[in-house]
């Protein structure tokens, strides 16, 4: 899957999205890219699994909060969530780091991935990747989620922030 596989589902479903071009960014710590017009609605993804290995989550928050990974294993039902390695980035969802998007899960690869979104997105527009992270798609989180659902993916919508 590539920017022109997301921009297709996106029109194909009838999703108003408006897409950013900008320089790459790798974290929150370079700063938000110079053209991105609500800061309110940036991104980050994070690729967790729990100890075992047996459950894999991609959690989406806003891109300035840190991630309560106790909070986010509560919220899953596990008792400990650790990162993903790029290996195994790129095993699950055939991506780079510094460019996790919730659009990685519609890839076979990540058909057992469980999508995780921040309350702070409910009934908003985010900002997420288009599979490469010199661009951002801005779309209503609710269509994402929907789009998600839609392929089977599992959904959870709770406060990951802290």
């Amino acid at each position: 899957m590539d920017e022109r596989d997301v921009i297709q589902l996106l029109e194909h479903d009838g999703c108003h999205y408006t897409l950013f071009r900008h320089e790459p960014f790798f974290s929150a710590s370079d700063g938000l890219p110079k053209g991105i017009p609500s800061p309110e609605a940036s991104s980050k993804s994070l690729f967790l699994h729990d100890s075992k290995r047996l459950h894999w989550y991609l959690a989406t928050l806003p891109l300035f909060e840190r991630a309560d990974l106790k909070r986010i294993a509560e919220a899953v039902g596990s008792k400990r969530l650790s990162f993903a390695s790029k290996d195994e980035l790129q095993s699950y969802l055939n991506i780079m780091p510094g460019s996790v998007t919730p659009f990685a899960l519609f890839q076979v690869s990540a058909a057992s991935v469980v999508a995780l979104f921040d309350t702070a997105f409910d009934q908003r527009d985010i900002y997420v990747h288009p599979m490469h992270n010199g661009a951002s798609l801005k779309l209503a989180c609710n269509d994402l989620i929907r789009l998600l659902e839609q392929a089977g993916r599992t959904v959870v919508v709770a406060q990951f922030a802290s």
